[in-house]
């Protein structure tokens, strides 16, 4: 969920939840998108972008792992393998 940003008004000085727009969120997105550190990642911003469009949207059952995959034409066995590996590297040492 995004959460809202507190801004005071002039007259009055108790602070006003206003959540970001649509269209700020979008500008975000593109700003971070061209960033340099993503630029040369397609993958990161394939990503990226599906997770912000369907976060915005509501669509948070898009937003599981199998999902995300199929959707984004990551194999299964990738998944699998990147689940075993964050598993391993979880665990305590």
């Amino acid at each position: 969920m995004i959460a809202p940003t507190s801004k005071t008004s002039e007259t009055d000085p108790s602070p006003v939840k206003e959540f970001p727009t649509r269209a700020s969120i979008l500008e975000e997105l593109e700003r971070i998108c061209v960033n340099q550190h993503f630029r040369g990642s397609t993958r990161g911003k394939q990503f990226l972008t599906y997770a912000v469009q369907n976060a915005i949207e509501g669509r948070t059952e898009m937003l599981k792992e199998r999902v995300i995959g199929a959707e984004l034409g990551i194999r299964t066995e990738e998944l699998a393998q990147r689940s075993r590996t964050a598993v391993l590297n979880s665990r305590p040492t």
